[in-house]
Order: C-alpha cells, then sequence, then structure tokens
C-alpha cells in the first residue's frame, strides 16, 4: 500500500498518463450505513430504523507529479474538468476490485516553488460497493446447474439468455419470450434489452438476485444462458 509506483485508472485513463503517482491517503474507507434515527417523546432511547443500504463513501488520493509538473498538471486538470457522473475507478493499491465513483470537489495542488515535481489531492465520491474483478467474467451453463455467491452481500447480475422459457434461479423466477438470438438482463436495473432495443415487454418474473452461498440454476427449455454475476464487497 502506498508504494510509490502506485496510481489509478478513471473511466480507462491512468494517473499515469500525467506522470501522476499515489499513495494510499483516504483511499480505503468503508461505507456508513443508511440508518434513519428517530427520538420519540417520552420514549428513552432513539428508535433507529434500517434503510437497506449504505451510503456512498468519500476517497482521495494524495498524488505526485513527478515530472514537467506544469504541462501535466494542466493537462490532468482539463482532463477531469471534462468529465461529468459516475465512472469506473480504479487503482493499485487494490488491484482486484474495481468502484463506481465521480470526482467532486477541486483539486487541490501542493506546490512549493518552482519544482518540476508537485503534488495534489483528487477527490471522488464512490458508490458503497467495491465490485469485485473476478465478477466481470461470464459463467456459461447449457444446463442446469449452480452458482455459488463468494461474498457476503446479494449480487445483482448481469444474465445473457439464448431462447425463450423459463429461467430460475435461487427463489427467483423469469419468464422469457420472443427472444432474437439473445436478450440481455440487467437484474441491477431491471432492464432487458438486445444493443439498443428495448426488450421489456419480453420478460416477466423476479429479476433474479445472488444471494450469499449457493444459488441452483434451473433452465428449462432455455437452451443457453451466460451470468455476469458481479461479486461485490465494502
Amino acid at each position: 500500500m502506498g508504494a510509490v509506483n502506485d496510481y489509478f485508472v478513471f473511466n480507462g485513463v491512468s494517473s499515469k498518463e500525467f506522470g501522476a503517482l499515489v499513495s494510499g491517503y483516504d483511499t480505503f474507507n468503508t461505507p456508513e450505513r443508511d440508518e434513519s434515527v428517530v427520538d420519540v417523546p417520552g420514549r428513552n432511547g432513539s428508535v433507529v430504523f434500517d434503510n437497506g443500504r449504505w451510503k456512498n463513501t468519500p476517497i482521495a488520493y494524495k498524488a505526485l507529479i513527478y515530472k514537467d509538473f506544469d504541462q501535466n498538471y494542466v493537462a490532468l486538470s482539463n482532463f477531469f474538468a471534462s468529465i461529468s457522473g459516475y465512472h469506473r475507478l480504479e487503482d493499485t493499491m487494490e488491484p482486484d476490485v474495481f468502484r463506481i465513483a465521480r470526482r467532486t470537489g477541486e483539486i487541490e495542488q501542493n506546490m512549493h516553488g518552482n519544482y518540476d515535481a508537485s503534488g495534489f489531492v483528487i477527490h471522488f465520491d464512490c458508490k458503497p460497493q467495491k465490485f469485485l474483478k473476478s465478477g466481470e467474467a461470464a459463467i456459461e451453463y447449457t444446463d442446469d446447474g449452480s452458482i455459488y455467491n463468494p461474498t457476503q452481500y446479494t449480487a445483482l447480475p448481469l444474465i445473457r439468455v439464448y431462447s425463450a422459457g423459463t429461467l430460475q434461479i435461487g427463489s427467483n423466477t423469469l419468464i422469457i419470450s420472443g427472444v432474437d438470438e439473445y436478450v440481455d438482463i440487467d437484474c441491477d436495473l431491471q432492464n432487458a434489452y438486445k444493443g439498443t432495443v428495448n426488450c421489456n415487454s419480453n420478460v416477466s418474473g423476479t429479476y433474479p438476485k445472488l444471494v450469499a452461498g449457493e444459488n441452483n440454476i434451473l433452465l428449462n427449455t432455455i437452451s443457453k444462458i451466460e451470468i455476469i454475476p458481479r461479486w461485490w464487497m465494502l
């Protein structure tokens, strides 16, 4: 952690492209559970309601541009100024995971004097999940089987289905009709599509979830599916 050769990659662009290396400063925060606390008159203590989610978490990278500071800092600042919204964020300090993040606030320059090398701090607002890169690989099924969730957290997979039929994963059942080659089912967005074509009218039932541990899969009459499980942790 915090080695002098560490770097981050945001929206597919590495900080090394701007000559910037980073330390582990403030990059390992754990998200806060979203809870509502209510104080009731005449009742001792507070009542806590769990809202069933985690809040976004801030992280920051303390970075050093180790050569051609003026040129690289301007290029880096303009790159981040041109990007808005959430994008993929990963770094070499936690190489097995990635986050979904947006840049926030100012880029804080820490330059002292006229040096070729100097530092800055850049801040991100991250969705709470750290997605496992191992959960990005598609797993193919041409017959009934199971899939094992190695984390404590329920995953919302992306499923490609190659024919019509009834798909059962765990306790969830989807009925798919009118498949032209394939249909992609995004269980996070609860959306079905093929490329840019909306296929929600061809899907009914409950979008599957992959709970911790073993999840049974029944294809019934479906010829083949591919599951990108999207494992995650905090």
